[in-house]
């Protein structure tokens, strides 16, 4: 058995995202000393330190005494300083987890792919909605070769703007080029497309709207289409307007299909029929549209079952699970193992894309 490694770790931004998800893994994982917590409003970073006993303190990750350097630094602050920040910890010699997206611009991503690999330092981007278990279980179902070659692939968030924590006019985000459509959301939903039809994507188009009244919103809801370098098609949907939470991802391939529902967690196979005429049949016969949706029924029905029991027995926790995975792989690379499963390349391809909304958002 592989001697593993504890890592110093200290972490950088002591806001939501950090509470919610980062804290509580961290003071549970074996593999971490959780030795300082850092944000320039000090009153956070004490509140922070007490409520997950963490010795140290700083206003500045640069305060850190080089006697007290950590091994990973994580980064838990708004895009916008990410590049600062990161540079900041390589400069300490300390790896760091990063909060997606890599960064606001291309040139700031090639910049910190460039240090990363000059200085031998991993920068793990913590891409979560790509690694929650009914993603992970779609990835399975396509490694066998079920799909076949992928042609399509479409996502869709819908949400209400009251429902999100950025309704407030002074969250970091509104400061952002696109503001909210470039928030927590878009990035995640761009390297689920990358991840299920290729990357990079050699041609896209956007449409933006508005629809509701609030002077710190400029758009509100976005379409985007795009064509891989695999000849692929995906799409992506998001909407702060709808009066019911929805996170859906489907992939086509000439194979087959699978239907992904990130509410339940649940992901349905369906298989390409034989030929033409059973693709009809599979339409207008009774029985084997019966058949097809009993088939769909079960496979529901099993995937909530082994969730809410995983659940139930602790095994993960859906808020931070997509986390807890990838911090576990990124712990297992630095010890040796398997390599950490989100690509720069693809992180980049992210903020190019993300570019090119900031562009249709007034």
């Amino acid at each position: 058995m592989m001697n593993r490694q504890r890592f110093r770790v200290a972490l950088v931004g002591c806001g939501y995202i950090a509470r919610r998800v980062h804290l509580p893994l961290l003071r549970n994982s074996k593999n971490v000393d959780l030795v300082a917590v850092c944000d320039i409003d000090s009153k956070k970073a004490t509140e922070a330190s007490k409520d997950y006993g963490v010795r140290d303190t700083y206003t500045h990750l640069t305060d850190i005494p080089e006697s007290e350097t950590p091994d990973i630094v994580d980064v838990c602050t708004p895009p916008a300083t990410h590049v600062r920040i990161v540079k900041e910890a390589f400069e300490m010699g300390s790896h760091c987890f990063l909060e997606k997206p890599i960064a606001v611009r291309v040139s700031e991503a090639d910049e910190l792919i460039q240090i990363s690999r000059e200085k031998g330092l991993k920068l793990f981007v913590l891409h979560n909605y790509s690694y929650v278990p009914c993603i992970r279980k779609a990835r399975q179902i396509i490694s066998k070769g079920k799909l076949g070659k992928p042609l399509w692939a479409e996502t869709r968030y819908l949400t209400s703007l009251e429902r999100e924590r950025f309704y407030d006019g002074n969250h970091w985000i509104h400061k952002l080029p696109g503001g909210i459509l470039n928030s927590e959301l878009l990035p995640h939903l761009l390297m689920l497309i990358l991840d299920f039809v290729g990357s990079p994507m050699i041609e896209s188009k956007v449409i933006t709207n508005k629809v509701r009244n609030l002077p710190y919103v400029p758009a509100d809801e976005l379409k985007m289409s795009m064509l891989s370098s695999t000849k692929a098609l995906g799409y992506v949907g998001l909407s702060f307007n709808s009066p019911i939470f929805s996170h859906t991802l489907e992939v086509i391939g000439d194979q087959g299909g699978i239907f992904v529902d990130h509410l339940t967690q649940t992901v349905v196979y369906r298989k390409a029929p034989a030929s033409s005429s059973h693709a009809d049949s599979e339409v207008t016969s009774p029985i084997r549209r019966g058949s097809w949706a009993l088939n769909e029924l079960l496979q529901k029905l099993t995937g909530v079952t082994a969730v809410a029991m995983n659940t139930a027995l602790g095994r993960y926790k859906m808020m931070s699970e997509g986390h807890r995975y990838l911090f576990e792989r990124a712990f297992d690379e630095l010890n040796g193992g398997h390599h950490y499963p989100v690509d720069l390349e693809k992180c980049r391809e992210v903020v190019r894309l993300l570019e090119t909304v900031y562009e249709h958002v007034p």
